[in-house]
């Protein structure tokens, strides 16, 4: 979420894709892994054309992890029986975050139409 908020509230026109990238891992703990590993090696994150596209690849991404997260939270539920409490809130956590973020997408469009 502090990446997402930072593509929210920055200008487009000023920075190339790339320097917006820079600029918003600059405000995460492992900016080498932010930069290198996440948004410069996930394709709709590069080719955004704009705030909006770039916001929204990011949720996406953020949705997929969140799944991917809850699936394994999940599974390690199944196999780990003595830590099956804890597993299982996890799951419903991040269960949780892929309609959060998709809540924000339809504000995000609300927010940026209303700017224009």
């Amino acid at each position: 979420m502090a990446i997402l908020s930072q593509f929210l509230f920055a200008s487009t026109s000023a920075l190339t894709n790339r320097e917006y990238i820079d600029a918003n891992c600059q405000r995460v703990k492992n900016k080498t892994f932010c930069v290198d590993h996440t948004l410069t090696t996930y394709p709709p994150t590069v080719s955004a054309t704009g705030l909006l596209p770039l916001a929204e690849a990011v949720i996406n991404l953020a949705i997929a992890h969140a799944e991917k997260t809850a699936g394994f939270a999940a599974e390690t539920a199944k196999n780990e029986a003595a830590l099956k409490t804890q597993f299982n809130e996890c799951h419903d956590a991040y269960i949780l975050v892929p309609p959060m973020l998709l809540m924000t997408t339809t504000r995000t469009y609300v927010v940026v139409l209303n700017d224009v």
